[in-house]
């Protein structure tokens, strides 16, 4: 279960440098490339948002009674 979780950590953390990157691709955006910085952000969260939950609802299943 270590060897699993330690995966499942490294794939959120990986989600969350996507976002970060994303993120950061803002302060560089111009006013004719912002909706595609912006879309890209909103896609990065939904992806760190989702595996967050994923191994955090795997995670409870592993320690539950």
């Amino acid at each position: 279960a270590k060897a699993d979780a330690k995966v499942k950590l490294e794939a959120v953390r990986e989600k969350w440098a996507q976002a970060k990157k994303q993120l950061d691709g803002a302060e560089t955006a111009t006013e004719s490339n912002w909706d595609d910085v912006k879309n890209g952000f909103k896609q990065s969260y939904a992806d760190l948002k989702d595996s967050f939950n994923k191994t955090r609802q795997w995670l409870s299943d592993k320690i539950a009674p």
